[in-house]
């Protein structure tokens, strides 16, 4: 075998590990709609949140705290939520201008890795949600 067959080889072989590898991540249009679980590091908490292409509902305590939220999609990748009247009844320290948005940082197989701000804090928050469904 000449070295130029080895080079073009490797190469090859090289080449089609990368497109496995990008065949294994999904894009973040895979995770618009669905089922997912984000479980807190700190505390263990578990939070199930269901999502449709226009609403969004967060449940804590077993289905006893739900919190919905009005969706809308800025590109792809990002996302706003928007407390319903309900959750506003609810937290009633938010103002009705509450926002929360959500860009996905990167995607994996099984799930994705999140940056959440708000408009209540300056804080941003990384966590990582698992798709159920």
């Amino acid at each position: 075998m000449s070295m130029k067959t080895i080079v073009m080889l490797g190469m090859m072989l090289a080449g089609s590990s990368a497109l496995f590898a990008q065949d294994k991540q999904k894009s973040c249009k895979d995770f618009k709609t669905g089922t997912f679980t984000n479980v807190d590091e700190e505390t263990g908490a578990s939070t199930l949140i269901e999502r449709t292409a226009t609403m969004q509902t967060e449940s804590t305590d077993g289905g006893k705290n739900k919190t919905t939220f009005s969706l809308k999609w800025k590109d792809d990748c990002t996302f706003v939520l928007k407390p319903t009247k309900e959750t506003l009844r609810k937290y009633k320290d938010w103002p009705k201008s509450t926002t929360f948005t959500i860009t996905i940082a990167e995607t994996m197989e099984d799930g994705y890795k999140q940056e959440s701000s708000s408009t209540l804090s300056d804080v941003r928050v990384k966590n990582t949600l698992k798709k159920v469904k």
